[in-house]
Protein backbone atom coordinates (compact mmCIF):
# COMPACT_ATOMS: atom_id res chain seq x y z
CA UNK A 1 0.00 0.00 0.00
CA UNK A 2 2.98 2.32 -0.49
CA UNK A 3 1.96 5.75 -1.82
CA UNK A 4 -1.73 4.84 -2.05
CA UNK A 5 -4.20 7.68 -2.45
CA UNK A 6 -7.89 6.95 -1.92
CA UNK A 7 -10.84 8.87 -3.34
CA UNK A 8 -14.30 8.24 -1.92
CA UNK A 9 -17.75 8.85 -3.33
CA UNK A 10 -20.56 9.21 -0.77
CA UNK A 11 -24.10 8.73 -2.12
CA UNK A 12 -24.66 5.13 -3.11
CA UNK A 13 -21.20 4.23 -1.82
CA UNK A 14 -21.22 5.20 1.86
CA UNK A 15 -24.77 6.55 2.17
CA UNK A 16 -28.09 4.90 1.30
CA UNK A 17 -29.34 7.79 -0.84
CA UNK A 18 -30.98 6.03 -3.79
CA UNK A 19 -34.60 6.06 -2.61
CA UNK A 20 -34.33 9.65 -1.39
CA UNK A 21 -33.03 10.92 -4.72
CA UNK A 22 -35.45 8.76 -6.72
CA UNK A 23 -38.45 10.11 -4.76
CA UNK A 24 -37.20 13.66 -5.28
CA UNK A 25 -36.97 13.11 -9.04
CA UNK A 26 -40.43 11.51 -9.15
CA UNK A 27 -41.77 14.65 -7.46
CA UNK A 28 -40.25 16.81 -10.19
CA UNK A 29 -41.56 14.50 -12.93
CA UNK A 30 -45.06 14.78 -11.43
CA UNK A 31 -44.87 18.57 -11.13
CA UNK A 32 -43.90 18.84 -14.81
CA UNK A 33 -46.48 16.31 -15.99
CA UNK A 34 -43.89 13.85 -17.30
CA UNK A 35 -44.26 10.08 -16.96
CA UNK A 36 -42.11 8.97 -14.04
CA UNK A 37 -39.45 6.28 -14.55
CA UNK A 38 -39.28 3.09 -12.53
CA UNK A 39 -36.53 2.75 -9.93
CA UNK A 40 -34.63 0.43 -12.28
CA UNK A 41 -34.94 2.85 -15.19
CA UNK A 42 -33.69 5.64 -12.94
CA UNK A 43 -30.74 3.56 -11.73
CA UNK A 44 -29.68 2.58 -15.23
CA UNK A 45 -29.77 6.17 -16.48
CA UNK A 46 -28.22 7.97 -13.51
CA UNK A 47 -24.92 9.82 -14.02
CA UNK A 48 -22.81 12.21 -11.94
CA UNK A 49 -22.11 14.34 -15.03
CA UNK A 50 -23.54 14.54 -18.54
CA UNK A 51 -27.01 15.02 -17.09
CA UNK A 52 -28.53 15.82 -20.48
CA UNK A 53 -27.86 12.23 -21.53
CA UNK A 54 -29.54 11.02 -18.34
CA UNK A 55 -32.60 13.19 -18.86
CA UNK A 56 -32.85 12.00 -22.46
CA UNK A 57 -32.82 8.35 -21.38
CA UNK A 58 -35.54 9.10 -18.83
CA UNK A 59 -37.80 10.64 -21.47
CA UNK A 60 -37.54 14.25 -20.27
CA UNK A 61 -38.27 16.74 -23.08
CA UNK A 62 -35.25 18.90 -23.83
CA UNK A 63 -37.08 22.10 -22.85
CA UNK A 64 -37.27 20.79 -19.23
CA UNK A 65 -33.56 19.96 -18.82
CA UNK A 66 -32.71 23.32 -17.21
CA UNK A 67 -35.75 23.10 -14.95
CA UNK A 68 -34.69 19.68 -13.66
CA UNK A 69 -31.14 20.82 -13.04
CA UNK A 70 -32.25 24.04 -11.36
CA UNK A 71 -34.60 22.18 -9.02
CA UNK A 72 -31.83 19.77 -8.09
CA UNK A 73 -29.48 22.62 -7.23
CA UNK A 74 -32.04 24.64 -5.25
CA UNK A 75 -34.24 21.99 -3.64
CA UNK A 76 -32.10 18.88 -3.10
CA UNK A 77 -30.08 20.63 -0.39
CA UNK A 78 -33.26 20.89 1.70
CA UNK A 79 -33.94 17.15 1.71
CA UNK A 80 -33.32 15.19 4.91
CA UNK A 81 -29.97 13.47 5.32
CA UNK A 82 -29.89 9.90 4.03
CA UNK A 83 -28.95 7.08 6.43
CA UNK A 84 -25.40 5.83 6.40
CA UNK A 85 -25.06 2.30 5.01
CA UNK A 86 -25.04 -0.31 7.81
CA UNK A 87 -21.48 -1.15 8.82
CA UNK A 88 -19.97 1.81 6.94
CA UNK A 89 -18.61 3.65 10.02
CA UNK A 90 -16.69 0.56 11.12
CA UNK A 91 -15.29 -0.03 7.63
CA UNK A 92 -14.28 3.61 7.24
CA UNK A 93 -12.56 3.54 10.61
CA UNK A 94 -10.51 0.55 9.45
CA UNK A 95 -9.70 2.21 6.13
CA UNK A 96 -8.66 5.42 7.89
CA UNK A 97 -6.25 3.39 10.02
CA UNK A 98 -4.64 2.00 6.85
CA UNK A 99 -4.38 5.14 4.70
CA UNK A 100 -2.93 8.44 5.98
CA UNK A 101 -5.43 11.25 6.39
CA UNK A 102 -3.75 13.48 3.82
CA UNK A 103 -4.04 10.65 1.28
CA UNK A 104 -7.85 10.36 1.53
CA UNK A 105 -10.16 12.53 -0.57
CA UNK A 106 -13.93 12.87 -0.80
CA UNK A 107 -15.11 13.62 -4.34
CA UNK A 108 -18.85 14.20 -4.47
CA UNK A 109 -21.49 16.27 -6.25
CA UNK A 110 -22.96 17.47 -2.97
CA UNK A 111 -22.27 20.77 -1.25
CA UNK A 112 -19.58 20.95 1.39
CA UNK A 113 -22.20 22.01 3.93
CA UNK A 114 -24.32 18.90 3.27
CA UNK A 115 -21.29 16.64 3.53
CA UNK A 116 -20.27 18.29 6.80
CA UNK A 117 -23.76 17.65 8.19
CA UNK A 118 -23.50 13.96 7.33
CA UNK A 119 -20.05 13.56 8.79
CA UNK A 120 -21.00 15.42 11.96
CA UNK A 121 -24.11 13.31 12.51
CA UNK A 122 -22.27 10.04 11.85
CA UNK A 123 -19.05 11.03 13.64
CA UNK A 124 -16.85 10.45 10.58
CA UNK A 125 -13.30 11.79 10.80
CA UNK A 126 -10.12 11.04 8.89
CA UNK A 127 -10.79 12.76 5.56
CA UNK A 128 -7.90 14.80 4.21
CA UNK A 129 -9.51 16.91 1.46
CA UNK A 130 -12.98 17.41 0.06
CA UNK A 131 -13.97 18.19 -3.52
CA UNK A 132 -17.68 18.98 -3.68
CA UNK A 133 -20.23 20.30 -6.17
CA UNK A 134 -18.09 23.29 -7.10
CA UNK A 135 -15.80 20.80 -8.84
CA UNK A 136 -16.51 18.50 -11.74
CA UNK A 137 -15.39 15.03 -10.58
CA UNK A 138 -12.96 14.76 -13.48
CA UNK A 139 -11.47 18.16 -12.63
CA UNK A 140 -11.02 17.03 -9.02
CA UNK A 141 -9.39 13.77 -10.08
CA UNK A 142 -6.97 15.54 -12.40
CA UNK A 143 -6.10 17.97 -9.62
CA UNK A 144 -5.30 15.07 -7.31
CA UNK A 145 -3.15 13.29 -9.91
CA UNK A 146 -1.20 16.49 -10.59
CA UNK A 147 -0.38 16.93 -6.90
CA UNK A 148 0.31 13.36 -5.80
CA UNK A 149 2.76 10.73 -7.01
CA UNK A 150 1.54 7.22 -6.34
CA UNK A 151 -1.35 4.82 -6.87
CA UNK A 152 -4.74 6.55 -6.89
CA UNK A 153 -8.02 4.69 -6.70
CA UNK A 154 -11.51 6.16 -6.57
CA UNK A 155 -14.35 4.17 -5.01
CA UNK A 156 -17.73 4.90 -6.57
CA UNK A 157 -21.02 3.46 -7.73
CA UNK A 158 -21.50 5.01 -11.18
CA UNK A 159 -20.22 4.18 -14.63
CA UNK A 160 -19.73 7.93 -15.12
CA UNK A 161 -17.31 7.77 -12.16
CA UNK A 162 -15.40 5.06 -13.99
CA UNK A 163 -15.33 7.14 -17.17
CA UNK A 164 -13.89 10.10 -15.26
CA UNK A 165 -11.28 7.83 -13.65
CA UNK A 166 -10.22 6.48 -17.02
CA UNK A 167 -9.77 9.97 -18.43
CA UNK A 168 -7.84 11.06 -15.33
CA UNK A 169 -5.59 7.99 -15.53
CA UNK A 170 -6.53 6.52 -12.15
CA UNK A 171 -8.04 3.23 -10.96
CA UNK A 172 -11.77 2.81 -10.36
CA UNK A 173 -13.21 0.64 -7.63
CA UNK A 174 -16.78 -0.10 -8.71
CA UNK A 175 -18.82 -0.93 -5.64
CA UNK A 176 -21.60 -3.31 -6.64
CA UNK A 177 -23.63 -3.59 -3.46
CA UNK A 178 -27.41 -3.12 -3.35
CA UNK A 179 -27.07 0.58 -2.47
CA UNK A 180 -25.31 1.56 -5.71
CA UNK A 181 -27.13 4.00 -7.98
CA UNK A 182 -26.18 2.19 -11.18
CA UNK A 183 -27.19 -1.46 -11.08
CA UNK A 184 -24.68 -4.14 -10.04
CA UNK A 185 -25.07 -5.69 -13.50
CA UNK A 186 -24.11 -2.45 -15.23
CA UNK A 187 -21.09 -1.95 -13.01
CA UNK A 188 -19.89 -5.55 -13.35
CA UNK A 189 -20.10 -5.28 -17.12
CA UNK A 190 -18.12 -2.03 -17.01
CA UNK A 191 -15.42 -3.71 -14.92
CA UNK A 192 -15.21 -6.62 -17.37
CA UNK A 193 -14.66 -4.20 -20.24
CA UNK A 194 -12.16 -1.81 -18.63
CA UNK A 195 -8.72 -2.69 -17.30
CA UNK A 196 -8.54 0.34 -14.97
CA UNK A 197 -11.61 -0.89 -13.06
CA UNK A 198 -12.01 -3.52 -10.35
CA UNK A 199 -15.13 -4.77 -8.61
CA UNK A 200 -15.71 -4.16 -4.91
CA UNK A 201 -18.71 -6.33 -4.01
CA UNK A 202 -19.34 -4.62 -0.68
CA UNK A 203 -17.92 -1.99 1.65
CA UNK A 204 -16.88 -4.75 4.05
CA UNK A 205 -14.42 -6.02 1.44
CA UNK A 206 -12.80 -2.63 0.81
CA UNK A 207 -10.03 -2.89 3.46
CA UNK A 208 -8.95 -6.31 2.19
CA UNK A 209 -8.90 -5.09 -1.42
CA UNK A 210 -6.88 -1.98 -0.53
CA UNK A 211 -4.23 -4.19 1.10
CA UNK A 212 -3.59 -5.63 -2.35
CA UNK A 213 -2.37 -2.31 -3.70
Amino acid sequence: MKNLFLGLDLDGTVYDSLQLLYDFNVKVFTELGIKEPSVQEFRKAFRSHGWEAMYSKLGVPREFYKTFYSKYITEYKNLPLPPIIPGAPRVLEEVFSMVPKDSIFVITSESEEKVAEKFSRDNINGIGSMFTSQYNKLVAMKKITSQNNGIIIYIGDLISDGEACREAGISFGAITHEYSFNTPEQLKRYVSENTHAIEIPSLEQLPKILKGF
